[in-house]
């Protein structure tokens, strides 16, 4: 038993490699292949398109360049002819320095620009096919139940009560609730609400849990006291509940809310308790002892998980693409703020180990999964890659938008430290998100 565990554990760490292989794969020729592209288009000399760095594995080489696999799977390159300060100019139309700040910006962002693009195309063709999502992502954030002992308890938010805004942020969906909240660890936010028709204000402070430094708040979306999945040999099973029950009471309570059910049950112990049940339109009455499992006591069922498929034609596809992506960006400067004002841990952001997890469990649910993950990774490379630090993307940009304010260049000297402090701040980077991701896994 103990080697079929064993050998699943192996399988599933496999699988997690191999699918991060492929997205970060398709990732990477993507935004590649965006330099390269333009550079051709320019007439301008590709010495080099590789995937990975270090030693050259293997590759071919054709009409001037050479495609090759390298042995560092954590990235890639196109180098061009002329492309560093330091290497000597003819003065050749093929040299990229040689070219006028415009073509040279052309195929800096050209990378940055296909990454966004397939974010967007990825996004469309998700939609397109269909997407199964939680339903109470799209509805109004009307708080459904508040975890006993929480944040919200201590801020007098209630059930009933519906979110309008946090801080000066209008927000009108669960998702776009659980977006500001999950960001948002041990910071206080000021939430308008509506109650009873009157607007009032509170005072959040969410929790940040480890081991990511995720918020969190208490406040529980709608989940119906229905019965998902009644575990076999569990209490309930042997009440004769079924999956579709709908518990209404319990020892005279009524129950609105599945955490509900969950509360009373923890309050009454192993206390023999009397259920009523609806099911299609009979009330039945059950009574069952619940029986205590590790810390919790449990009748063993499960709950709810209400999703609803978002299938749209051609052209509206394409729009509900563009509106997501336009709010992961948001999302993407709003948490990178809070990375930089500290208000975020870098425990919150996920290295190489957590995209190859999160690639395997996208990979095992299907292809639109995959997609959808490869969307988002994507579009958050493209972001990423605009940041004005040296060796980026945007560090080049930046350096091109400075040379062209001043009407010079840049000297070599200075190019050189302002790429050694990049490289630096970089690599620093790199190996907190790595040291972190390692820490959350263990």
């Amino acid at each position: 038993m103990e080697n079929i565990k064993i050998g699943d554990q192996l399988t599933t760490i496999l699988g997690n490699i191999l699918s991060a292989v492929i997205v970060l794969g398709i990732l990477i020729i993507v935004h590649e292949f965006g330099h390269f592209a333009a550079a051709k288009a320019l007439r301008i000399e590709v010495e080099v398109f590789s995937i990975g760095f270090g030693p050259r594995l293997f590759g071919l080489r054709r009409k001037g360049t050479d495609y090759r696999l390298s042995a560092l799977p954590f990235g890639g390159y196109v180098k061009m002819l002329g492309e560093n300060p330091y290497e000597p100019l003819k003065g050749r139309k093929e040299e990229f320095l040689s070219r006028s700040k415009g073509e040279r910006f052309i195929v800096l962002i050209m990378g940055v620009a296909l990454n966004i693009l397939l974010a967007i195309f990825l996004m469309a063709v998700v939609f397109l096919v269909g997407v199964e999502t939680p339903a109470y992502l799209e509805q109004k954030p009307i708080i459904a139940w508040v975890a006993p002992e929480s944040p919200a308890v201590k801020s007098d938010i209630r059930p009933g009560d519906l979110v309008l805004r946090i801080n000066s942020r209008k927000i009108s969906t669960w998702e776009e609730l659980l977006m500001v909240i999950n960001t948002s660890g041990n910071q206080n936010l000021l939430l308008s609400l509506e109650r009873n028709g009157q607007i009032i204000t509170r005072s959040l402070t969410p929790q940040s849990v480890p081991p990511r430094d995720i918020g969190y708040a208490g406040l529980i979306e709608p989940i119906p006291p229905r019965i998902h999945q009644a575990e076999k040999g569990f209490p309930a099973d042997l009440a004769g509940l079924k999956e579709g029950d709908m518990i209404v009471e319990i020892d005279g309570q009524p129950v609105s809310h599945f955490y509900e059910l969950y509360t009373i049950i923890q309050e009454k112990g192993g206390q023999e308790l009397a259920f009523v049940i609806s099911r299609q339109g009979e009330l039945l009455r059950k009574r069952i002892i619940p029986r205590k499992d590790g810390d919790v006591y449990r009748i063993g069922i499960t709950a709810p998980s209400e999703t609803i498929i978002k299938r749209y034609g051609p052209f509206n596809a394409l729009r509900e693409s563009l509106v997501r992506n336009y709010k992961m960006t948001f999302l993407v400067f709003e948490v990178l703020k809070k990375l930089i004002t500290r208000d975020l841990s870098l425990r919150a952001t996920s290295g190489p180990i957590e995209i190859a997890r999160f690639s395997g469990a996208a990979a095992r649910r299907g292809l639109i999964p995959l997609l959808q993950l490869i969307a988002i990774i994507s579009l958050q490379l493209g972001i990423i890659n605009l940041l004005p630090i040296p060796v980026l993307d945007g560090g080049h940009l930046f350096t091109l938008l400075i040379e062209g304010v001043i009407r010079k260049d840049l000297s070599l000297k200075l190019k050189e430290r302002l790429m050694q402090v990049g490289f630096a701040i970089l690599i620093a980077i790199m190996g907190m998100v790595i040291y972190y991701d390692i820490v959350k896994n263990l």
